[in-house]
């Protein structure tokens, strides 16, 4: 059966909770808990199609204005790939819902964050609606629904579509079902929201009688016929209902001494008796799929339970917290059945969601999506995700007051936890022992910038930044420094590990304006500090920016074996857009290029010193690489470009560092390049035998990948791993990924305001949406690029 969640609630700072050696861990959005304005509101609407291969993540944020007579809402909705644990797309002014093996993309007007009269909001915001129905795949249109006047989409079960009439003051639930492109009309029903049954047969809702305390449970035939069943309910409120084959569930509320209670009773499905009561356990209710556990959540007091329906006991009750110790919520979360039926999402307000599961009959992982990005959170330490997302949260701990004791970034063991693929291998309840984060956060060393304090004004081009770091129990192993992002000093070699505090001095230049300077310190483990950043002001005369591009293509190995078809096109295509389009941006445009034979190390190499000695911090870098990509099979393995020269990709290591440019070599010819906004292009693909090699060394590849743009601070994006399919993509004439970044350079990537300025984050943002549809049509099963973008946002061309 097809669910749909919807929660609704105050807009909290979130946190979740974790145990770590007896001691309680929050996983937290940085920063305050936002003002909670009266009125305002926080909804999160998860569906699953029915095949659950997909997963829909729609976001409602509501604000009222002061004196109430004007309201705005932001509606985003977010596509997930359950089998490949990726995200496949993120849209503003839309909501998406599964409807007959595809999406019913619902588009409202443009009413972003715009305030409307409050007597008029829903039916001018949500009731002015089209909804178009795409494959969800390529997000193709196939037809499009069409309600009649005055009523609005409401979501959709089973093949069955919902509506409702906004502008009326009466409720009333509609059912709609398909006919060609037209809907027919299958029933009205007297309340504003209804569950159907797990075998489709019925709808199941709640008539509400507040002046004589007389509530009915209803049973409709969706397909009319006989009489509704109702049942009159009288020691409480029912709030939502649910029926399967042996029972009826409610939930509902009750006042009394202790308080307001929200409660689950089980009725038996043909008699009406009460087969059991759960007191004060949640709202919302879900089955898994052999009906075998029942599963909710109850926000107020921060708790999932599982409920066994043979022994009808509880068998799981786990914390689930989203508010600190100390403070209260009535917002209740909603459950949705993910995977095969064995494993559930609670989820809540803001976007964060939590893995249930019920082989392990407990919480196993977190979730957290917010406008395009997105981080997964296992409980077990493992982490994956995009930049956004893992920078917004840190872990947390609290004294008996709630006071804040601790703060630990998702970053501090990011070598070891990051796992790409992470999601997929949960959703097969791939689940490691937990490790223990408390003690990691205790070992973290601590930094601190000294000099010069935060709000300094340079009258020079250079200053002198003095940065104190202390190890904890761990020695320190490296000083990484940052400006603007990019790093400028992370030399390791020949630094010696420190295990006392001490200081050490480093000159950095400026540009023009505001320049963020950042320290970090890491131990010899990899654990890292929390970065320590001032903000630097330099009012000198504002300097040209130029563009350095060094682009690298191999068709033509000393191998023949390895040759490809498509990496020198791709890599002149790249060079002719950059040189076309980056005029009006940058002074000048440099450009080096090895194709084939020239490139091989010693040339790659060289045109790097070469740009290292002529590039100014103000300037633009962009490295773009077109060939074969691979790890080695060393102890420490590292990823390589494999350049010309290298005859055997795989067992010979010596090979590489040989003929080969290595991720750490990269990364360190990077930092000595002074250009602060760099761009890492790599379209590195797998020789066509090896893909079982790659199966097993992909995630390993990935996250070696993401390491060098990280410690850089360059902008990544990359092909991870994909193979050369030359007779699938000869209509292309490219490598689809490098067709899509032309694509992207061209003009397709422009977003936002739409001011035909192409920057970098618009780039990633292109090739992540459209990389998965263009393999999906040309060989029939989607491939994601891997991107990591955690410095500077700039223009790189002028698009069409």
């Amino acid at each position: 059966m097809r669910r749909i969640c919807i929660v609704i609630g105050c807009l909290f700072g979130i946190v979740l909770v974790t145990k770590a050696q007896g001691q309680d861990l929050y996983l937290s959005v940085k920063g305050e808990p936002k003002e909670v304005k009266p009125g305002s509101s926080s909804i999160v609407i998860g569906s699953i199609d029915d095949d659950r291969k997909y997963l829909v993540i729609n976001h409602q944020d509501t604000e009222v204005s002061s004196d109430y007579t004007k309201m705005n809402m932001k509606i985003s909705a977010n596509l997930l790939d359950l089998e490949s644990g990726e995200f496949l797309y993120h849209g503003r002014n839309q909501s998406l819902y599964f409807f007959e093996n595809n999406l019913a993309s619902v588009q409202y007007k443009d009413i972003w964050g715009q305030y409307i009269d409050t007597s008029k909001f829903l039916e001018e915001a949500l009731g002015q609606a089209t909804t178009d129905v795409i494959d969800p795949r390529t997000r193709q249109r196939r037809f499009l629904l069409s309600l009649p006047d005055g009523q609005s989409f409401a979501g959709v079960q089973k093949d069955l579509v919902l509506s409702m009439n906004f502008s009326s003051a009466s409720p009333e639930t509609r059912l709609w079902r398909r006919s060609g492109e037209t809907l027919v009309e299958v029933g009205r029903y007297p309340f504003s929201s209804g569950t159907l049954s797990t075998d489709g047969q019925y709808l199941t809702g709640v008539e509400h009688d507040y002046v004589q305390n007389k509530h009915g449970l209803m049973i409709y035939p969706v397909e009319g016929g006989a009489s509704p069943e109702r049942i009159t309910i009288t020691d409480g409120v029912p709030l939502i209902t649910l029926l399967s084959k042996k029972y009826l569930f409610y939930s509902y509320m009750k006042t009394g001494g202790d308080g307001v209670s929200h409660n689950i009773r089980v009725l038996d499905r043909y008699t009406h008796q009460v087969v059991e009561d759960f007191k004060d356990v949640g709202v919302n209710l879900v089955l898994d799929q052999r009906e075998k556990y029942l599963v909710s959540h109850l926000g107020s007091q921060g708790k999932a339970i599982m409920i066994d329906l043979e022994s009808m006991r509880i068998v799981m009750e786990e914390s689930v917290k989203y508010v600190k110790p100390g403070e209260s919520s009535t917002e209740t979360s909603i459950v949705l059945k993910v995977g095969k039926g064995e494993q559930f999402l609670i989820c809540n307000p803001n976007g964060i969601l939590n893995l249930l599961s019920a082989k392990h009959k407990k919480v196993i992982a977190d979730i957290y999506v917010s406008d395009g990005e997105w981080v997964v959170v296992a409980r077990d330490g493992r982490v994956d995700g995009t930049a956004g997302a893992i920078e917004q949260l840190e872990w947390r701990s609290y004294d008996a007051e709630g006071q804040i004791t601790k703060r630990g970034s998702l970053t501090t063991a990011f070598s070891q936890s990051f796992t790409p693929g992470l999601l997929s291998a949960l959703l097969k309840d791939e689940v490691s022992e937990a490790s223990d984060l408390s003690q990691v956060m205790s070992q973290r060393p601590t930094v601190q910038i000294v000099n010069p304090e935060d709000g300094y004004v340079s009258k020079d081009a250079q200053v002198t930044v003095m940065v104190e770091a202390q190890p904890q129990g761990d020695p320190i192993a490296e000083i990484l420094l940052y400006v603007n992002g990019k790093l400028v000093e992370g030399e390791s070699r020949g630094f010696k590990p420190v295990n006392d505090r001490f200081a050490q001095s480093y000159t950095v230049s400026l540009i023009k304006g505001e320049n963020v300077i950042a320290a970090k310190a890491v131990s010899i483990k990899g654990y890292e500090s929390g970065r320590d950043q001032i903000r630097v002001q330099y009012h000198g005369m504002q300097a040209t920016a130029d563009l350095y591009v060094l682009a690298v293509g191999v068709d033509q190995y000393v191998n023949g074996a390895y040759n490809l078809n498509y990496a020198v096109s791709d890599a002149r295509s790249v060079v002719r857009e950059l040189q076309l389009r980056s005029e009006g941006i940058f002074d000048a445009v440099y450009v080096d290029v090895l194709y084939d034979q020239d490139a091989n190390r010693q040339r790659t190499l060289a045109a790097l010193q070469s740009i290292a000695s002529r590039a100014k911090p103000e300037d633009v870098f962009v490295f773009f690489y077109a060939g074969h990509g691979v790890m080695s099979e060393e102890a420490s393995p590292e990823f390589y470009l494999a350049l010309t020269g290298v005859t055997q990709l795989y067992g010979k290591t010596s090979m590489l560092q040989a003929h080969g440019v290595s991720a750490s070599e990269l990364k360190q010819l990077t930092v000595n390049i002074l250009a602060q906004k760099q761009m890492v292009v790599l379209d590195a693909c797998q020789s066509g035998g090896a893909v079982e090699a790659f199966a097993r060394r992909g995630a390993a590849e990935e996250k070696a990948i993401v390491q060098l743009a990280r410690s850089s601070g360059a902008t990544l994006l990359a092909s991870t791993g994909s193979e050369q399919y030359a007779t699938e993509f000869d209509e292309l004439g490219h490598g689809v990924f490098t067709y899509a970044l032309l694509q992207g350079l061209a003009g397709a990537a422009d977003g936002g305001m739409r001011d035909k300025k192409i920057t970098v984050k618009e780039l990633e943002a292109y090739l992540n949406d459209q990389i998965p549809i263009l393999t999906h049509q040309y060989h029939g099963e989607s491939q994601f690029p891997r991107s990591w973008s955690s410095g500077q946002d700039f223009p790189l061309v002028l698009g069409d």
